[in-house]
């Protein structure tokens, strides 16, 4: 069976009721690069195109961004670049732009695909998060995480409408409940918290604040708690961060 493997970046898709700041553009632009990018360009199976999703508010600020050659910039969800394909089945890896993917995590989908000839679901439910600001990592679980493969055969992805309305969805609903949907490994996703998450700038919420005093309590409080320099890196080099942004 030929397979196609993407990686679906949604970087400022228009939402109704959230309108994004061109600086707030910006500023993720430069944060996808320094630390989504390069965990995707380290992966050790590279067979993969990455297609990042945009918006039409701020295409006039995107179109000028020197994106990688690597990349494929999207402002119609990926349609043409969708009807371009025509493999047995493509496997699509959901990410936000400021979540990194460990460097084995292709390599990972690839060798669990399921083919039934139906929509089919990998997710990654067990991950990391690290808390850019205060410096520490914590393991998190989400049933229905938003980091998840979606694998579809020719006559499904071919049909645009049936293809989108099983594709693009809120990632409650988008496969991690199904009975046939397949876990895979633990802590291939690392989410990174910082001030302008989509999440927090929706609520309106700031990151909280820690202290030297109430990071080891926190770390005292819970044994998964990771703090510590050196520890930190260790865990973050599968995910290419450049050690200079852990302190």
């Amino acid at each position: 069976m030929s397979i196609a493997f993407i990686v679906q970046i949604l970087f400022d898709c228009d939402r109704p009721n959230l309108i994004l700041k061109k600086q707030w553009v910006k500023d993720r632009f430069e944060f996808f690069n320094r630390f989504t990018l390069p965990s995707l360009l380290n992966q050790s199976f590279q067979d993969f195109r990455i297609f990042v999703l945009c918006g039409l508010r701020n295409r006039d600020l995107t179109t000028q961004f020197p994106w990688h050659s690597k990349l494929t910039v999207c402002y119609d969800l990926g349609k043409k670049e969708y009807e371009k394909i025509n493999t047995d089945y493509i496997a699509i890896l959901r990410l936000e732009s400021d979540d990194m993917l460990h460097a084995n995590g292709m390599a990972e989908i690839r060798d669990n695909l399921i083919l039934s000839g139906k929509r089919e679901c990998l997710i990654f439910r067990r991950n990391i998060k690290w808390n850019f600001r205060w410096q520490f990592i914590m393991p998190f679980y989400q049933k229905a995480s938003p980091f998840f493969t979606h694998i579809f055969p020719r006559r499904i992805y071919k049909d645009w409408k049936a293809f989108s309305r099983l594709h693009f969805m809120q990632h409650g609903r988008a496969g991690g409940r199904l009975q046939s949907t397949k876990e895979l490994s633990g802590h291939k996703i690392c989410v990174i918290k910082h001030d302008n998450n989509i999440s927090r700038i929706r609520r309106g919420a700031k990151l909280s604040i820690f202290d030297e005093e109430k990071r080891q309590l926190l770390a005292i409080k819970d044994k998964n708690i990771i703090l510590g320099r050196g520890k930190i890196k260790d865990i973050l080099k599968d995910f290419s961060v450049d050690e200079k942004w852990i302190k």
